[in-house]
């Protein structure tokens, strides 16, 4: 659970909002005294990293100083930061890109007049791809350290883009004076020009004038697999509300697919609505930019936010899905006290030299949508006692505790024999 309360003060300091979840990098400025957190100042980066090896050693370039870089046998780039970042499994390289990205956005800003002296004195909120477990974020804020300004914090995107909905006119023009006295279930899309972003959460207004957010999913897909998407989404039976923010440009192709989505709610308890935002690739760095004035504050008070959210945790079975030990359900339950889960498994097939067992995290269970939280390795002995005609069985335990960390073990069953075992972390809304 996170709290997030208006009573940040950010006049003594600049704030830097990255927002690196499009296939640009998003990049703006909030001045010290501007309470309004309205987003003034504001650049578009391309989230490209070049590796060059050549007489001078191995050299990175970032940004737009990779416009004139093209691939070769001495040049590997990477064209999408986010996504290489997640693929990389070298944690030095991923280091390097990051590192070489960061001084790239400094430098930017620097030149731009954007940001200015004392540089130690700003502080910069990133959002990164949902997906990002947090040990790679924790390898991203060591590495940014080397150069000032300093990451204050990761804002998720799925709460970014929920905090930017609730700040919005959007919100207060056509929905705030919605009954919210009871919890009522809202599905968003941010309609963008090729990717569509889904947050399905829970609202309610409490009896201190604050609010209280469940967030019940958050995935952004093409909109040929919009449906697909929505059909793992873990909400009620029903919804309350369904509202789509578009951009002006929308392709054609885009809108009918929302226009046959919404087309298939045809109920009159549901209340749907539609705008044109022209301002929406910026909707998740102003979410930011308030979730920034709250972590700069002094405590709570009345008018805070109280965020939930639940995660399925399980072991990836095929390609597309994990299995879950503890489902969002049950997550739900336990969140305030340590829970322990044991399963066991029984593999077919002959064995290999070794299997991968991967720990997975998400608001539902297909792994395209979720987060890798770790892996453990099976040996070939230990896939030969497990192949069928052995009576032994793989048993997975999963221990959760109350800070959102735990550990992830593997053993063999009859005999108890612990094969490894691993920490593990939960990713959080801001860390």
């Amino acid at each position: 659970m996170k709290r997030i309360s208006p009573v940040g003060d950010m006049t003594a300091q600049q704030t830097i909002i990255l927002d690196l979840t499009g296939e640009s990098a998003r990049i703006c400025v909030v001045d010290p005294g501007n309470q309004s957190l309205e987003i003034s100042r504001q650049l578009i980066a391309p989230c490209r990293v070049a590796v060059r090896d050549d007489e001078a050693g191995i050299r990175f370039f970032a940004g737009n100083k990779t416009a004139h870089i093209s691939e070769d046998d001495r040049t590997l780039i990477f064209d999408n930061l986010p996504a290489a970042l997640l693929g990389v499994d070298d944690n030095e390289l991923q280091s390097e890109l990051a590192l070489a990205f960061w001084n790239e956005i400094c430098d930017t800003l620097l030149n731009e007049g954007l940001l200015k002296e004392p540089v130690e004195a700003a502080k910069g909120y990133v959002i990164p791809n949902h997906r990002s477990p947090p040990d790679l974020l924790e390898r991203i804020r060591t590495a940014w350290a080397k150069r000032t300004p300093c990451i204050a914090a990761f804002c998720h995107e799925a709460i970014s883009l929920v905090m930017g909905f609730l700040q919005s006119n959007a919100f207060s023009l056509t929905l705030r004076d919605f009954d919210y006295s009871v919890s009522t279930p809202i599905c968003l899309f941010a309609a963008g020009n090729k990717v569509v972003d889904v947050a399905c959460f829970d609202y309610l207004l409490t009896a201190d004038a604050g609010a209280s957010i469940s967030l019940r999913n958050y995935f952004h897909t093409s909109y040929n697999d919009l449906f697909r998407g929505l059909k793992h989404s873990n909400w009620s039976d029903s919804f309350s509300v369904l509202y789509s923010l578009e951009t002006p440009d929308l392709p054609d192709s885009a809108r009918e697919v929302l226009d046959a989505l919404f087309a298939a709610v045809w109920t009159d308890a549901v209340v749907k609505k539609r705008l044109q935002m022209p301002e929406l690739q910026w909707l998740k760095a102003q979410g930011a930019a308030y979730i920034a004035s709250c972590c700069s504050g002094r405590g709570a008070s009345t008018g805070e936010y109280t965020i939930e959210t639940a995660w399925n945790i399980g072991v990836r079975l095929d390609h597309d899905s994990f299995h879950p030990l503890i489902t969002s359900k049950k997550f739900e339950e336990v969140r305030s006290s340590s829970h322990s889960t044991l399963q066991t498994f029984k593999l077919q097939g002959h064995p290999g030299n070794e299997m991968l067992v991967q720990l997975y995290c998400g608001f539902s269970d297909r792994v395209e949508d979720s987060t890798l939280l770790g892996q453990l390795t099976l040996s070939q002995p230990e896939l030969a006692s497990l192949s069928s005609g052995n009576e032994k069985a793989l048993a997975v335990v999963l221990k959760l505790d109350t800070h959102g960390s735990g550990e992830f073990t593997l053993g063999l069953l009859p005999g108890d024999r612990i094969v490894s075992s691993m920490p593990f972390a939960l990713p959080g809304l801001v860390i």
